[in-house]
């Protein structure tokens, strides 16, 4: 496999990238706005990504073993970085909400969304308008994680207590 040189017009000059994973659990890369679904993993160690958005825009990212970016083509799709930086919080706060149980979900939301505001535009905020949806998300990966199939609170009765 050859290297990128240097001259594509790629998603961005960045060279950094985040790998989340996706509401089926597969790895989904993001950069520069762009969002990627792997592939295949070559022999090399490297690996294709393909444009999430794949009916109008055919860009392939590919990473080598040691995660240097290889190639980069021209998205026909636009950047949407706030979806991105979304994806990024929500895997910060799946994280956290599934290694601890005694972390209250609903105050782990409200801090994502304060640092988010306080450092982000408003094509984030109104991605977050929605708050009880993304609670209900961090709830079902809470429980799937813990193998639970669901919680139920019942109110003690007289005789129980």
């Amino acid at each position: 496999m050859e290297l990128d040189d240097g001259n594509s017009t790629g998603s961005t000059n960045l060279t950094g990238f985040d790998i989340v994973t996706s509401r089926r659990g597969k790895p989904v890369l993001l950069r520069g706005g762009y969002s990627y679904n792997k592939r295949r993993t070559y022999k090399d160690n490297s690996t294709k990504w393909l444009c999430t958005k794949r009916n109008i825009c055919k860009a392939i990212l590919v990473t080598s073993g040691n995660n240097a970016i290889l190639k980069d083509d021209k998205h026909d799709c636009k950047a949407d970085f706030a979806s991105n930086q979304l994806q990024i919080e929500l895997e910060k706060c799946t994280k956290k909400v599934t290694t601890d149980v005694t972390v209250s979900i609903s105050k782990t939301v409200r801090e994502a969304v304060a640092e988010i505001t306080d450092n982000t535009s408003l094509d984030l905020i109104t991605k977050l308008s929605n708050r009880k949806n993304i609670e209900r998300k961090l709830y079902r990966k809470r429980n799937s994680s813990r193998a639970v199939k669901k919680v139920f609170v019942t109110e003690m009765s007289e005789g129980s207590q």
